[in-house]
């Protein structure tokens, strides 16, 4: 299955009033290919559509399209 596209679902910017939290993590190379897939709901319980972009996984509310999270990764050797 392709990977998940903004323009695959409706999707709201992320609201100018935000909190920004610092989290480090490590990702092996299998796990960054699944977390760049994203997610397209199925079904009505599915409640996020998830896509990789920009090297950021934006998560929006599958029935309102809302932004409420969006992860931004960095490459190891950018993360110094």
């Amino acid at each position: 299955m392709p990977p998940a596209l903004q323009s695959d679902w409706k999707s709201l910017p992320l609201p100018a009033k935000r909190v920004e939290l610092s989290i480090k993590h490590t990702f092996t190379q299998s796990e960054m290919d699944f977390i760049r897939n994203g997610v397209i709901p199925r079904q009505m319980e599915d409640k996020w559509f998830i896509y990789f972009a920009d090297d950021a996984l934006h998560f929006h509310r599958s029935w309102t399209g809302f932004c409420i999270y969006i992860a931004r990764f960095a490459h190891p050797a950018a993360s110094t």
